[in-house]
């Protein structure tokens, strides 16, 4: 019956994961390898899984076949940088990521290089090793520290999924209120695919932030099921006291 949902497997993988059986979860997770070799949404979902369960090297094999197939959407080139990044391969990451920020894409990716120069400042703020930025324009290093960010991001073309956040005085930040009066910004938004959509608020004022996903349209002309969304929420983002 759900054969090819590829939640279902994503969702099986976990529990399996969450049980400490290792082995498994990658043979219930690898299911959605066998859907359909050459869907890189579906490869995009196993390796956002395989980066979550600490698989680096396993998630940067898969991130470079995505970017292989598909070296026009930047999504590929930040997915590669940012996991070769944790590996702590800085120097390729880092030029991976400029990628995104120096090319110019389709306007289906509105505003990409605003939010991945962010992610460049911030990592370059916290690195420990030497890395040699004379690739990078200078004027685009500049410390952007925010006390609150929220980034989500999707793995399946053709879909519109909508970042809301909802401030401790009850001001939703979405796409048709950018702004809000506490100083939150939301970015450009995605309404074709992948995101990566932002949320940005400087300095915070103290109180319970609600984070939501909107999921307005799906475009797709074969619907494999529901996309799978990542979201992280990160608190002094930019800082040396960053924790997600």
């Amino acid at each position: 019956q759900y054969q090819e949902i590829p939640g279902f497997f994503a969702d099986a993988a976990q529990i399996a994961q969450n049980k400490g059986l290792n082995s498994l979860a990658y043979r219930i997770l690898s299911n959605l390898l066998e859907i359909n070799p050459e869907a890189t949404p579906l490869l995009r979902a196993f390796a956002y899984q395989a980066q979550r369960w600490d698989s680096l090297e396993v998630a940067e094999e898969i991130f470079e076949t995505v970017l292989e197939a598909r070296p026009f959407e930047p999504q590929a080139h930040r997915d590669l940088g940012l996991v070769q990044i944790k590996q702590g391969k800085a120097q390729q990451g880092l030029e991976r990521l400029y990628e995104v920020v120096r090319r110019k894409w389709d306007a289906r990716f509105p505003e990409i290089e605003v939010v991945t120069v962010h992610e460049m400042n911030s990592i370059m703020g916290s690195l420990t090793q030497p890395v040699d930025l004379g690739f990078m324009d200078d004027r685009l290093i500049i410390p952007m520290p925010t006390d609150l960010r929220v980034v989500h991001t999707w793995d399946a073309n053709d879909v519109d999924l909508d970042l809301w956040v909802i401030d401790p005085r009850g001001e939703k930040c979405y796409y048709q209120h950018p702004r809000t009066e506490i100083g939150g910004l939301i970015s450009a938004d995605f309404t074709w695919g992948y995101g990566p959509e932002e949320f940005l608020l400087k300095d915070a004022m103290p109180g319970v932030y609600t984070i939501a996903a909107n999921y307005y349209a799906n475009k797709q002309q074969r619907l494999a099921g529901p996309a799978t969304l990542q979201v992280r929420m990160i608190q002094d983002y930019g800082r040396p006291s960053q924790r997600a």
